[in-house]
Order: C-alpha cells, then sequence, then structure tokens
C-alpha cells in the first residue's frame, strides 16, 4: 500500500474513533475541558473558518490537549496538523498535509522539535527526503533524497570518525543509476541545493575540498549577526569541518580583516582571527598550558571576557598561533571525538553538521 494512502487511512481511522457515540466539548464541575471537543468557525471567529466548518478536534484532560489532536484548513474540511499531544504539548507523531490532502511532512516531535525519522513529500504524495536522524539533522551516516518520480537524486554520506561528508548522485535518465560522487559537504548540505524540477546542482557557496585556506578565510568573513548562534550558518560550516580545519585555523589566528559578527564587548565586530580562534574552541579542548597562554590574550571586563590589547599585536598572536599548531601537530592523536551534549544550543550546531568536541584523553 502506498505510503501516502496509508497515512491518509490511518487519519480516517483517528476520526471515527474520535467522533461515535461519544458527548462533545463537556466541562467538568471544576471549570476544565474533558473529553472530546470539536472547536467550529462560530466558537473561533478569528480563524476565518465557515461557523460550522472545524477548526480544529481532540480531546482534553482536566484543560490540557492529550492524544491525537487535528487542525483544519480554513475551509473547515481539510486536515491540515495531525499531531500527539501529551500535558498540552507536541509529542509523539506529527503529519503536516497539502491543502490536495497528501501528506507534506512526517515526524515525531519531542521537546518542542523533530525527534527522530523524519520525512518530507511531493504534492503528489510521493516521497522527497527521508532523514532517519531528524528534519534539518546532518549527523545521520545516510540522508536520502528523491526526484518526483520516486527515484534517488542523490544520497548523503558521512564518515563518523572525521565528519567528512560525500554526496552519491544519481542519474536523471535511470531509476537509481549512481553517476557521480560529490566530495566532502564539509558539514552542512543547506549550502547546496537542488532544482526539484531539473535536479541540477545549484552551488551557493560551500568548503573546496581538500579545505583551502581562502575557503575558510572566506566563510568566516561571510559570517554576519549579533551573536553566534543559529544565523550565523558560516561559522558552524567550519566548526563542522572538525579536525581538519586546525591547521588553518591556526594559521588565520594573525588575520586582522573584520568579519560581520559584532562583539557584544565593545562596538566592533571581530575580526577573523577573533573568529578563528573561537571556532577552534568550539572544535577542540584546548590543554592548560595553552589555556594560560590564552589567558595572557584576554582581559575581563564587567564579567566579559575580550581579546585585549595583547591580542592586537601581531607578534604577540603569531607567538600563540605558533604555539597551538605544535600542540595540535604533536598531540592530535590524543583527542576523542565526545558526541554534542543536548541543550539549549545544540539543536542548530546539529543542523550545522556538528557532531561534537574533541577532547584530550586522560591516558
Amino acid at each position: 500500500m502506498p505510503q501516502a494512502i496509508a497515512i491518509f487511512l490511518t487519519l480516517i481511522w483517528s476520526f471515527g474513533l474520535f467522533g461515535q457515540n461519544q458527548p462533545v466539548n463537556q466541562i467538568d464541575k471544576n471549570g476544565l475541558k474533558q473529553g472530546y471537543w470539536v472547536v467550529l468557525g462560530k466558537d473561533r471567529p478569528g480563524a476565518n473558518c465557515p461557523p460550522e466548518g472545524k477548526v480544529e478536534e481532540g480531546r482534553y484532560k482536566d484543560n490540557r490537549k492529550v492524544g491525537v489532536w487535528i487542525k483544519y484548513y480554513p475551509d473547515g474540511k481539510t486536515p491540515r496538523i495531525q499531531g500527539t499531544y501529551k500535558n498540552n504539548r507536541p509529542n509523539g507523531e506529527y503529519i503536516r498535509y497539502y491543502s490536495n490532502g497528501n501528506p507534506e511532512e512526517r515526524g515525531n516531535f519531542n521537546r518542542n522539535d523533530f525527534s527522530g525519522e523524519y520525512w518530507r513529500y511531493y504534492p503528489s504524495g510521493q516521497i522527497s527526503y527521508y532523514n532517519p536522524c531528524g528534519k534539518d539533522d546532518l549527523t545521520c551516516d545516510t540522508v536520502y533524497h528523491y526526484r518526483k518520480d520516486g527515484c534517488l537524486s542523490h544520497k548523503d554520506y558521512i564518515y563518523q570518525e572525521t565528519y567528512e561528508r560525500f554526496s552519491i548522485v544519481y542519474s536523471k535518465k535511470a531509476c537509481n543509476v549512481a553517476i557521480d560522487t560529490v566530495t566532502n559537504f564539509e558539514g552542512w548540505a543547506e549550502l547546496y541545493d537542488w532544482d526539484q524540477d531539473t535536479m541540477e546542482s545549484v552551488q551557493k557557496f560551500r568548503l573546496a575540498y581538500p579545505l583551502q585556506i581562502e575557503n575558510i578565510k572566506e566563510a568566516l568573513q561571510k559570517t554576519e549577526g549579533n551573536q553566534l548562534d543559529a544565523s550565523t550558518p558560516y561559522f558552524w560550516q567550519v566548526v563542522a569541518a572538525g579536525k581538519n580545519a586546525l591547521p588553518i585555523l591556526t594559521e588565520l589566528l594573525t588575520e586582522t580583516s573584520l568579519t560581520g559578527v559584532k562583539n557584544d564587548c565593545f562596538t566592533g565586530n571581530y575580526t577573523v582571527g577573533e573568529l578563528a580562534f573561537l571556532a577552534i574552541e568550539e572544535i577542540a579542548e584546548l590543554p592548560n598550558t595553552v589555556s594560560a597562554e590564552k589567558i595572557k590574550l584576554e582581559t575581563v571586563i564587567n564579567d566579559c571576557g575580550i581579546f585585549s590589547k595583547n591580542w592586537a599585536e601581531i607578534e604577540k598572536r603569531k607567538e600563540f598561533a605558533l604555539a597551538l599548531q605544535s600542540h595540535f601537530e604533536n598531540h592530535l592523536d590524543n583527542y576523542e571525538v565526545m558526541p554534542l551534549k543536548d541543550g539549549p544550543n545544540s539543536s542548530y550546531k546539529k543542523k550545522f553538521g556538528v557532531r561534537g568536541r574533541l577532547t584530550l584523553r586522560n591516558d
């Protein structure tokens, strides 16, 4: 049975469970919503739905949404979203539908974000994208992209040990016949678009392979924002390159050209050298000896660590860069990758391909 039809039948089956021989829109003696509810357009005028059309329906327990809920398009008849709730929060299977009734995307919600397997579909109902790890998670071993005819367009792969990514491209004239390998996406496939009609690759910007100092420098210069977060993808693309980028980043420590990232601690923007150092810290743990040298280059004003005047002295930075280069050349084999832990910043880091941080072994 085609997947789109199976999903739709599941939805119809859910409707049948909801509405048969049950009282609806019940409020208990404490004023709490209980049981199955159907919210109509007349109950929620702002929904721009016909008076007798459905806005949403599902179950309440003690005024909190539980189980499967369905939200409708403004026509009041066509399902728009089917999601599972737990204690009034999305938690479980989630399906978004096109206005023609076919699924647009499907996955599982956990803590207000997609978690686990994720599918995206064309309006026809044919699958277009499958990621076993999550919606935009680039840490999976393999991510699948499909043409409108159901055949593979390309598959993205990642080497677990080195973070290096590559993609296998499939023929447009035959189904599932590989024709080319694009090496090393360096962790951010979002920068490599595919025209869904012609399936021609449209390159925006990505790090060259092997990594080159011009590319890393350009990526850091292109970085813009008020802080290093989800709005600064070029920076995280560099970080996602992992240990392969460390020799180049240490070489860039003396670069004084400006980036587009504002420094919270003073009026002005970070230089490429400063951003290169922040990228190094994201990629790898620094030993105490190097950290001590780093402290000499920093000062603290109002609890804000900034690059001090020593950092502005090019000779000081050259000394630090040489110390860092020597350390990585002699001790890189002593590092191991610690997986990225869940936290407030982990979701966007994973989206841009950051898998973890290099930490020094104790032995």
